[in-house]
């Protein structure tokens, strides 16, 4: 059986777009910026360096750093919750199948 390995810092990248639209951040990005973005974040970049990169692509007059971060790591203990209560379920139908 392969190991999978997911390196997620906060959640998968379609989250973490859906996230930044929903909060008006990295509106001051690009596309090669946004690419940046989700290298790091699939790459497991330190939460704290995630919330720097997208402060700096958004109007820093509307939000900081630090709200960034709060919100990243609530999304993150969120998508970890979900990730692990998926794998639990499917661990469980894959014994029920033996």
């Amino acid at each position: 059986m392969e190991k999978i390995s997911i390196n997620y810092t906060i959640a998968d990248s379609y989250t973490l777009l859906k996230l930044c639209e929903t909060n008006n951040w990295f509106t001051e990005g690009s596309q090669k910026q946004y690419d940046k973005l989700f290298y790091a974040n699939e790459h497991g970049c330190p939460i704290e360096e995630i919330a720097t990169i997208i402060w700096l692509c958004s109007d820093e007059t509307k939000h900081c750093r630090r709200d960034i971060l709060t919100e990243l790591k609530k999304v993150r203990k969120a998508f970890e919750a979900n990730l692990h209560s998926n794998l639990s379920g499917e661990y469980k139908n894959w014994e029920e199948e033996e």
